[in-house]
C-alpha cells in the first residue's frame, strides 16, 4: 500500500482521515440503531459511531454489515439506480476486518475501519470493479493503479462495497443528458421524490440517502457533490481544491476537481420516515420493470453472490425447520417443500447464492449470477399462491445455470467466457431460455465453460476462459472436461440445482463422467439452437446436466420442442412423444431392453478398479433383464474416430455460422470470425494468446463448403450409416453402453442421442460416467434404460470439499 501511495500526492493519511472524521460527525440517529436484546439489525441511518460501537459489544460484524447494505441494495436499487457495480471482493474485506478487529485494540483502529463505502465511478480501483465514468466507452478498461483516496480508504481499513453511478462523464458529455444518467447505469431517481438527484455525483448521495451504503464519496468540479447533496437531503463536503487527491480520478479539470463525500443525516431534518416508508411501498414489480436492460453486466453477475454466506448442511429437507440445504436436493425435493410451505423460491435461491459464494472462488463453475434471479423468485413464490400445485410445471421456482453460450435478453452477457462479446447485447433470448421462462424456471445465471466451447484452440486445457479461469472438478481439483465444464461442476457441487450444458463432440457427455452427474445430449435439433452461440448446426445440441436422471428429463421436457428459429427441430418433433419423457422414468426400464456392448470403447484394462466396476454394473444390467449382445464391432471405427474429416467440416461450418451470429447482435465489439481474432491479438494477455488461437486461424482460412467439405461430410455420413447405424439395426439393439465418453465422436458426427450417468471412481480417485447411446429419436428408451440403472446402482455420492 506504501508504494501505491508514493505514485499519488503526498498529502498526509490524516488530511484525508480528518475530512471523513468531519464527514461522519454530525447528528446522531436518535432512535437507537442498535438494539441489545437481538445484536445490530438494521442498518435504517445507521452511523459510523452506531456501527463501530456495534462492533465492540460484539453485536455486529463487517461482513453482517455488508450483507446488510447487499440486501438493501437488491431491494432498492433497481428502481433508484444508485449502485452501479458491488464489489465481488467485499466480503473477504469484511472477513479481513472482523480478523483484524479480533487482534487489535479497538481505540487503535481506524474509525472507518471495517465500514463499506461507495465510490462514484470516476474514482479508479485496482481491483475487479470498473472505472468507467458511467460509460460504455471505458467497460473492460484496466486502470495502473488505487486512485490516491482509495489508497488512503484502504490503509484506514474501509470495505470498498462498490462503484455509485454518477451523470456520465460527470456531466461533461452533453448539457442535454439528464442529472443522474447514465448509458451504464440508465437513469439515478432521488429517494425522496423519484425525480432529479442532481449531478454528477448523484448515486453516491442517492445510496446513502436510502441507506444502501454507510457512507460514499462523490467528486465535484462545478456543484457536483453539493447538489446531489442538497436534493437527497444528505450532508456534503467539498474540500478545498487540492486538500483530497485527485490522482486515480477521472479529470475534468485540476483547477477545479475535488474529491469529497455526501453522507446521510435524515434524522437531522426530521426527515427519516419519509425516506423510509417511501422506499418501503415500492414493490418487487415496479423495481424489475423500470430497471435498464443495459445495466452492467459484472453488477449482474456478482450481487446475488455477495449477498451469501457458509452453510452446507448434511439433509436436503429438515421437516423441523423446513427446507435448511441444498445439499443433492432434487427437484421433487424442493417442489414437495414448496408445497407443505417449508420452502420459498427466494430461499431456495439464497441457499444456492450461499453455495456459490462458498464454493466457486476456487471451482469457478458460475461465471455470473443474475441480479433478477431473487426477483423472478418472489414472482414464482406469488404464483405458487395463486394456482393449484399440479398445473405448475416441475421446473417452476426451480433455479437453472446455462451454460454461457446460451442468450439472454436480459442483465446476463453471453460471452463463450471470451471478453470479445462482454457487453454485447443480443436480439432476444435463446429457445430454449423462451421455453425455461414459460415453464417458471429461475435464471440464477451463466455458467463456465471452455472458451468458445473450445473451437478456439487445441492448446487451452478444458474448463478454460479467459473471463473466469480455469474451472475445477470438485472430485479431483482436477480436469473437469468440456465444454460445458461449469454446468457440471455447479451441480456436483450443489451450486445449482439444475444446469444447461450444449455439445458439439462431447461436450455435455465428457463434463458429466469428469464430475459424476447426469447429462443428456439430445438427438440433433430435438432442443432449439437459435441464439446459442454456433460452431456446426449439423451437430450442436442443447441437453441438461443434472444430479439424476429425474432432473435431467424434466429439464428435456420443458426445451424440446419447435422453435421456427431453427428449422431442424420442426422434424425432429416427431419423435417427441405424446405425454413426454417423464412417463420413462420407470425403475424397471432395464428389462427386456437388447443393449450392445462394443469392446473397441472399453479401454480401460490398466485401470483393474474401474475395469471390475465396469463388469460388475454389466452384471447388474443383465440382473435387472437386459438382454447384453458382447463383443459387437462398429465398422470403419478406427476412420470414425479420427478428428480429419469432422475437423475440416467444422472449420468450414464454424466460420459460416459464427459469422452469422456476430452479425445479428443488436451491440458488440466485434462482428466476424476476424474480429475476434484480432481482437485476440490486441488483448494477447488478457485473452492467454499463449494458449494460441489455431482452430479460430483454421476456421478463417477456409471459404465455405468446398469440395474438401463436401467429401469430408459424405465420408461422415457413410461411416455413420456402415457403422453405427448398421450396428443398432443389425443386432436389432436399443441401446450401446460404453465406460466414460468415448463413443461421443459416433453420436456427434450422425447427430445421435446419448445419456450418462454416474457409474464409480477408478484407481485414481477420479470419477467416471456409464454412457448409453442410441439412434435418432431413442431417448424414450435411453432414459428408461439410464434410470433404471440410475435406481439399480446409485452411485453419485456429492464431492467432499473442504474449503
Amino acid at each position: 500500500m506504501t508504494s501505491m501511495a508514493t505514485k499519488y500526492s503526498p498529502l498526509s493519511f490524516t488530511v484525508f482521515s480528518s475530512l471523513l472524521l468531519i464527514l461522519l460527525a454530525t447528528t446522531s440517529y436518535s432512535a437507537q440503531a442498535i438494539k441489545a436484546a437481538h445484536g445490530f439489525s438494521s442498518i435504517k441511518e445507521a452511523t459510523v459511531h452506531d456501527i463501530q460501537l456495534a462492533f465492540k459489544q460484539n453485536q455486529l460484524t463487517s461482513r453482517k454489515l455488508v450483507e446488510l447494505y447487499l440486501k438493501q441494495i437488491s431491494r432498492l436499487n433497481p428502481v433508484l439506480k444508485g449502485v452501479l457495480e458491488v464489489n465481488p471482493d467485499a466480503l473477504y474485506q469484511a472477513d479481513k476486518a472482523d480478523h483484524e478487529r479480533k487482534f487489535k485494540a479497538h481505540g487503535s483502529l481506524s474509525p472507518l475501519h471495517g465500514i463499506p463505502i461507495l465510490l462514484k465511478d470516476n474514482i479508479a480501483t485496482k481491483d475487479k470493479l470498473n472505472t468507467t465514468a458511467g460509460s460504455y466507452a471505458l467497460l473492460g478498461s484496466v486502470v495502473p493503479r488505487d486512485a490516491g483516496v482509495v489508497t488512503k480508504l484502504r490503509k484506514a481499513g474501509a470495505i470498498i462495497l462498490g462503484k455509485a453511478t454518477l451523470s456520465e462523464w460527470s456531466y461533461y458529455r452533453s448539457n442535454r443528458a439528464p442529472d443522474g444518467w447514465s448509458a451504464r447505469g440508465g437513469k439515478g431517481k432521488s429517494p425522496y421524490t423519484m425525480e432529479n438527484p442532481c449531478g454528477s455525483s448523484s448515486g453516491s448521495a442517492i445510496s446513502v440517502a436510502a441507506n444502501m451504503a454507510a457512507v460514499s464519496l462523490g467528486t465535484e468540479t462545478d456543484g457536483s457533490i453539493l447538489c446531489p447533496s442538497s436534493n437527497n437531503l444528505v450532508v456534503g463536503i467539498k474540500p478545498t481544491v487540492g486538500l483530497t487527491s485527485r490522482a486515480g480520478v477521472i479529470p475534468i479539470s485540476p483547477r477545479q476537481d475535488t474529491v469529497g463525500g455526501p453522507i446521510t443525516q435524515a434524522s437531522h431534518f426530521k426527515k427519516e420516515a419519509r425516506i423510509w416508508n417511501t422506499l418501503s411501498d415500492l414493490t418487487m414489480t415496479s423495481m424489475a420493470t423500470k430497471y435498464s436492460p443495459l445495466s452492467f453486466t459484472v453488477f449482474s453477475s456478482l450481487l446475488l453472490i455477495l449477498l451469501a454466506t457458509t452453510s452446507y448442511n448434511a439433509q436436503a429437507i429438515k421437516a423441523a425447520h423446513g427446507f435448511s440445504s441444498i445439499k443433492e436436493a432434487t427437484v421433487h425435493d424442493i417442489q414437495l417443500a414448496f408445497k407443505q410451505n417449508q420452502l420459498t423460491s427466494r430461499k431456495l435461491v439464497e441457499l444456492y447464492l450461499k453455495q456459490i459464494s462458498r464454493l466457486n472462488p476456487v471451482l469457478k463453475g458460475v461465471l455470473e449470477v443474475n441480479p433478477d434471479a431473487l426477483y423472478q423468485a418472489d414472482k414464482a413464490d406469488h404464483e405458487r399462491k395463486f394456482k393449484a400445485h399440479g398445473s405448475l410445471s416441475p421446473l417452476h421456482g426451480i433455479p437453472i445455470l446455462l451454460k454461457d453460450n446460451i442468450a439472454t435478453k436480459d442483465k446476463l452477457n453471453t460471452t463463450a467466457g471470451s471478453y470479445a462479446l462482454l457487453g454485447s447485447v443480443v436480439p432476444c433470448d435463446a429457445g430454449v431460455v423462451t421455453k425455461l421462462r414459460k415453464a417458471g424456471a429461475i435464471i440464477l445465471g451463466k455458467a463456465t465453460l471452455s472458451e468458445w466451447s473450445h473451437q478456439r484452440s487445441n492448446a487451452a486445457p478444458s474448463g478454460w476462459n479467459a473471463r473466469k479461469g480455469q474451472g475445477k472438478s470438485p472430485y479431483t481439483m482436477g480436469d473437469p472436461c468440456g465444454s460445458s465444464s461449469g454446468s457440471a461442476i455447479s451441480v456436483a457441487a450443489n451450486m445449482a440445482a439444475v444446469s444447461l450444458g450444449t455439445e458439439t463432440d462431447g461436450s455435455i457427455l465428457c463434463p458429466s463422467s469428469n464430475n459424476l452427474v447426469v447429462g443428456i445430449k439430445p438427438t440433433v435439433g430435438l432442443t432449439s439452437r437459435a441464439g446459442v452461440i454456433p460452431i456446426s448446426p449439423r451437430q450442436d445440441s442443447v441437453g441438461p446436466i443434472c444430479r439424476t436422471v429425474a432432473d435431467a428429463v424434466y429439464v428435456l421436457d420443458a426445451i424440446v420442442g419447435i422453435d421456427h428459429y431453427d428449422n431442424a427441430t420442426i422434424e425432429t418433433s416427431q419423435y417427441i412423444p405424446k405425454g413426454g419423457y417423464a412417463q420413462f422414468l420407470k425403475t424397471n426400464g432395464l428389462h427386456a431392453k437388447r443393449v450392445g456392448i462394443v469392446r473397441d470403447f472399453y479401454n480401460i484394462e490398466n485401470d483393474t478398479i474401474a475395469a471390475q466396476i465396469v463388469e460388475q454394473h454389466l452384471k447388474t444390467l443383465r440382473k435387472q433383464g437386459t438382454i447384453l449382445v458382447d463383443n459387437l464391432e462398429i465398422t470403419n471405427i478406427g476412420e470414425i474416430c479420427k478428428p480429419s474429416n469432422e475437423d475440416i467440416a467444422l472449420a468450414a461450418e464454424f466460420k459460416r455460422y459464427i459469422n452469422a451470429y456476430l452479425k445479428e447482435l443488436v451491440v458488440s465489439p466485434v462482428r466476424s470470425l476476424a474480429d475476434l481474432i484480432a481482437f485476440n491479438k490486441k488483448n494477447s494477455k488478457l485473452e492467454r494468446l499463449d494458449y494460441g488461437q489455431d482452430l479460430f486461424i483454421k476456421a478463417e482460412a477456409t471459404n465455405g463448403i468446398g469440395n474438401a467439405e463436401k467429401a469430408a461430410l459424405l465420408n461422415l455420413a457413410k461411416l455413420t450409416r456402415e457403422g453405427f447405424v448398421k450396428l443398432m439395426t443389425k443386432n436389432k439393439l436399443d441401446a450401446i453402453v460404453t465406460p466414460g465418453y468415448d463413443v461421443a465422436t459416433v453420436l456427434a458426427i450422425g447427430g445421435f442421442p446419448g445419456v450418462i450417468v454416474p457409474a464409480g471412481y477408478g484407481s485414481d480417485g477420479k470419477p467416471f460416467d456409464l454412457c448409453f447411446g442410441g439412434l435418432k429419436g431413442s431417448e424414450p428408451k435411453l432414459i428408461e434404460i439410464a434410470y433404471g440403472f440410475e435406481q439399480a446402482t446409485k452411485i453419485r455420492k456429492p464431492p467432499k470439499l473442504t474449503t
